[in-house]
């Protein structure tokens, strides 16, 4: 563990290999404390270190944790034994790995997804391995949107990080989602991000 952090109401380490807590996660930090009142089921997609999961289950409210990489999961297992706290917790390439049984279970699912153009290379360093997304940097965000709506509750919205180069082909790609609020934005080297709010359509 490289040191110890303090957060509204939690402490957190950070662990070697995990991307850290940066501008583009207080960013959603920020925008999911300003939402998460009256929700009761969180899905943390890409959770790492854990920072949303901790508060959402500090707040009482029921949360599913997924993560492709195992050391990511290590660490969130490790804050929350530190503050008492749980979650439901899966190994998963987005969906892959989640059981049926929360299929139309989230009242909020919250994604910081990559959102960098450019190919994965020996050397990176773990922040930019977290946050380059390939050629098509917008694509895992067009997979979580697709995928996510099996898994929203009747009521249920999108919290998600967007880069705002991608925005306008990222947002409706398909008709599905409708109202859609920028809660917060920021500016993270250059790159403008907004934590976006998507409600999804009526019959989905």
């Amino acid at each position: 563990m490289d040191g110890l952090y303090e957060l509204e109401d939690f402490s957190y380490m950070e662990s070697e290999g995990v991307y850290p807590v940066e501008r583009d996660s207080l960013l959603l930090f920020r925008a999911f404390c300003s939402v998460i009142d009256g929700k009761r089921n969180i899905i943390d997609m890409g959770c790492g270190t854990g920072i949303l999961t901790l508060k959402a289950a500090r707040s009482g409210l029921e949360v599913v944790s997924i993560d492709r990489e195992p050391r990511a999961l290590a660490s969130l297992r490790a804050n929350l034994d530190k503050n008492g706290l749980s979650s439901s917790i899966f190994l998963s390439d987005l969906f892959e790995g989640v059981p049926n049984s929360f299929r139309n279970w989230a009242d909020l699912a919250a994604f910081n997804p990559p959102y960098l153009e450019g190919v994965l290379k020996t050397g990176y360093r773990r922040r930019e391995l977290a946050l380059l997304g390939g050629i098509d940097p917008a694509a895992i965000s067009r997979r979580f949107l697709r995928d996510v709506r099996n898994y929203l509750s009747e009521k249920g919205v999108v919290l998600m990080i967007v880069d705002r180069k991608w925005k306008t082909e990222l947002l409706d790609p398909d008709g599905y989602y409708g109202e859609k609020v920028v809660i917060e934005s920021a500016d993270m080297e250059g790159e403008i991000l907004d934590a976006v709010l998507m409600k999804p359509r009526n019959g989905k």
